[in-house]
């Protein structure tokens, strides 16, 4: 930041020798709890001229008429998407949007301010440059800039004052959505038109707003079809999504349609709630259901998990054993695995159900987990791809130790030696030894998974039949290895076919994460 700095104070120096005739001025919109606002008029205080520098006027945004000052300038440069995000910076007759964007002008800013925009809405601002006594000023521009006609006026003052029946807006919106921020300040704009305007506003993210919105479709289907969910604009007999709704556009419509009471004024019923909440628990339950299904899928297909299944069969094939003796080691080794990993998910859920009692550490869990999980949907992806590439499964950094392996390897030869009627609960010791050995494999799916179904569930009965679910899916390649090995399937054939699928698999456990990314990282917004 500070070469930047550097280079913008040499840039000032050129422009003070260029333009000595005009005053030059730069214009920041932004709002005065803006971070980067802040940082930009430092930065200027620090390198700045006084004598011979560009000005710096900033303007905040909660001036209803310094935002309408931004929307006559966009207009007037022909701006086609303005911008949902501040600052956006004037520097001659181009806009500029962010502080990075403005440092990386380097030498193209000198050019720009040798042309300045004159326009009627901006003698102020020259006026006030040459007059300046401060390197930053802040600026509120007159009122008269984008001030409707006076016709238009005069329609506008009888439509607010035409008795009981006031101008309304209903605006659903979003937290943390920056383009519903600039649409809060087109109707900022519009209320010092309306004085008896009356805005609604509604939380997408509550249950309220959406069941709000389910009623807003009803009136508006075409909003079905939105890119965003948010913000929307209803007023009138229109409704406005995925662009800005501009105050005289609002003003227009409400001329042409006398303002009526208006869906949205008559209070949600506890019908329409009682339906709101039931589509959602519906749509988290079936997200859930798949989410351990897929999960306990993948993971038991996991390479690491599915490679020691495969080398239990050939060990046992290998010592010739029966195939009742196959069935025996196989279906306990499963019942071990499975309750092991029934224990260890009703222990887990347990912990993340109390660090979910406080707000800022469920939050912290869940914007770990979804960093987690975006982090592996990476490394499977990467591992995927070297796997392609090599055919080697040393290449992929996401398994087991060799050393684990082998530490694994060496207990289905200690512990599937015994004679028959050690062979039961051997195999179930077996269960339990191999699976915790291998959970820091294995884990990464069950802990994000267990994450959200806490999450939504709790620790409830339905929990821990998504966690049964989950077990069931997870043991099941091993079943089929098993089912195979007693149908006289050789565990060669079996490995063969693993090789040949590691690349799908990594495939698969990578869309898994990416969609534990999602889910996770919308569960920590609906948190804030």
């Amino acid at each position: 930041m500070r070469f930047w700095i550097v280079l913008l104070s040499l840039l000032l120096a050129i422009v003070s020798e260029g333009t000595a005739a005009a005053r030059p001025w730069v214009i920041l919109f932004g709002s005065r709890d803006c971070e980067e606002c802040a940082s930009l008029k430092e930065d200027w205080s620090t390198v700045g001229d006084l004598e011979n520098g560009p000005i710096l006027f900033f303007l905040p945004m909660e001036e209803p008429s310094n935002y309408r000052l931004l929307g006559r300038i966009e207009e007037r440069l022909q701006v086609q998407e303005k911008s949902t995000t501040f600052p956006v910076l004037l520097i001659g007759h181009r806009l500029i949007v962010g502080a990075d964007a403005f440092y990386e002008q380097e030498g193209e800013m000198a050019s720009q301010l040798e042309n300045l925009l004159r326009i009627p809405e901006t003698e102020g601002i020259v006026q006030a440059a040459e007059q300046a006594t401060s390197l930053i000023v802040e600026y509120i521009a007159p009122a008269t800039a984008g001030q409707t006609d006076a016709a238009s006026a005069a329609a506008i003052d009888s439509l607010a004052n035409s008795g009981p029946a006031v101008p309304r807006v209903l605006l659903f919106y979003q937290k943390n959505c920056r383009k519903c921020s600039r649409q809060e300040l087109e109707l900022n704009v519009l209320s010092t038109t309306l004085p008896t305007l009356e805005v609604t506003r509604m939380d997408i993210g509550t249950l309220e707003g959406q069941a709000m919105l389910k009623r807003a479709l009803e009136h508006f289907p075409q909003l079905a079809e939105r890119r965003k969910p948010a913000p929307v604009v209803c007023f009138g007999t229109q409704a406005v999504a995925d662009n800005l709704a501009t105050a005289d556009q609002i003003q227009r419509e409400l001329e042409a349609n006398p303002p009526s009471i208006p869906f949205w004024m008559s209070p949600l019923t506890e019908a329409e709630l009682a339906a709101t909440q039931a589509t959602q628990e519906h749509f988290v339950q079936t997200a859930t259901l798949w989410m351990a299904i897929s999960g306990g899928l993948a993971d038991g297909f996991n390479p690491c998990a599915f490679a020691t299944s495969i080398f239990l069969v050939n060990y046992l094939l290998y010592l010739k054993r029966r195939k009742r003796d196959i069935a025996i080691v196989g279906g306990c080794f499963c019942l071990g695995v499975f309750i092991t990993y029934f224990l260890f998910g009703m222990g887990i859920s347990y912990v993340i159900n109390q660090l979910n009692r406080m707000t800022w550490l469920r939050l912290g869990l869940y914007g770990l987990f979804c960093l987690l999980s975006a982090v592996l949907f990476v490394g499977h992806l990467r591992d995927a791809l070297r796997y392609k590439r090599s055919g080697n499964a040393s290449d992929m950094d996401l398994g087991l130790s060799g050393k684990t392996h082998h530490r694994i390897h060496d207990k289905i030869r200690q512990l599937t030696e015994h004679q028959s009627w050690l062979m039961a609960p051997a195999a179930l010791v077996l269960g339990f030894v191999v699976s915790s050995m291998e959970f820091v494999c294995t884990g990464q799916v069950l802990l994000p998974v267990l994450t959200a179904i806490n999450a939504t569930h709790g620790v409830s009965f339905h929990a821990l039949t998504l966690l049964f679910i989950y077990n069931v899916f997870f043991i099941l390649p091993l079943l089929l290895i098993t089912v195979l090995a007693i149908s006289g399937v050789g565990g060669k054939a079996i490995a063969s076919w693993a090789r040949v699928h590691v690349f799908e698999t990594k495939l698969g456990m990578a869309a898994l994460f990416a969609a534990l990314t999602l889910f996770m990282g919308w569960l920590f917004l609906r948190a804030l």
